[in-house]
């Protein structure tokens, strides 16, 4: 995933990521991970 090439991150602690994200931000997992994709999709279109 994303967030395992990126940050380097394992599976589990990718997880545990966007649920922290989450519930710091107040958003559901869903949303983060669609962030974080939108994110990685915009810069791969520049």
């Amino acid at each position: 995933g994303i967030l395992n090439e990126k940050m380097g991150l394992t599976e589990p602690e990718a997880f545990r990521w966007i649920q922290k994200a989450s519930m710091d931000r107040r958003l559901t997992m869903q949303d983060v991970a669609q962030a974080i994709i939108d994110q990685f999709s915009t810069k791969k279109a520049d």
